[in-house]
């Protein structure tokens, strides 16, 4: 049976929780109650990201990190989560050094693209999405970032096709909502 310390602890922790997602998502109830917003809140305190709005003709929800970025999530926010909190794609700077292109195949909803946007030698994104409602998301994140990306310099190129050995028509198949 455990002791009263660690239910007192669970119970301080439960409360704690709660309390950095309605501050983290200023009390916005629906965002609060998503589905995980705990570990999403508690990631965007630890990387100084921010909850600008929410989008009132997407239903987007607009985050802005410490890089100023401006990046729009839903309730399938893993991506995000793994880019621009867990940083997978942090490199030591002799990859990134000279000046270099990204080229993003399976762009999914430019996370990665507006990552790599904000190093110093990123001078040209070329992403490939074929999914069509995947690249309307990606194509949307990338317009939200129009002045910052046009300040660097930076120069993105966006196509709704995949990239393969032949040319080919195939079927896509997707999960709604990712």
């Amino acid at each position: 049976m455990p002791s009263k310390f660690f239910k007192n602890l669970k119970l301080k922790l439960f409360y704690f929780d709660n309390l950095l997602t309605n501050e983290m998502f200023k009390c916005d109830s629906e965002l609060c109650n998503m589905h995980r917003a705990n570990i999403l809140a508690s990631a965007m305190h630890r990387n100084g990201i921010r909850y600008i709005r929410r989008d009132p003709k997407t239903e987007k929800v607009i985050l802005k990190t410490t890089e100023n970025i401006y990046v729009a999530i839903d309730n399938y926010w893993a991506i995000f989560h793994e880019v621009f909190c867990a940083k997978i794609y942090e490199l030591e700077d002799k990859y990134t050094n000279k000046p270099f292109a990204l080229f993003d195949l399976g762009m999914n909803r430019a996370y990665t693209s507006l990552y790599f946007s904000t190093l110093d030698n990123c001078k040209v994104i070329y992403g490939y999405e074929p999914h069509p409602e995947t690249f309307a998301f990606a194509k949307y994140n990338i317009s939200l970032n129009k002045e910052y990306l046009e300040s660097k310099g930076i120069k993105v190129n966006i196509f709704n096709y995949g990239i393969g050995d032949k040319d080919a028509t195939l079927q896509l198949r997707s999960i709604s909502g990712r």
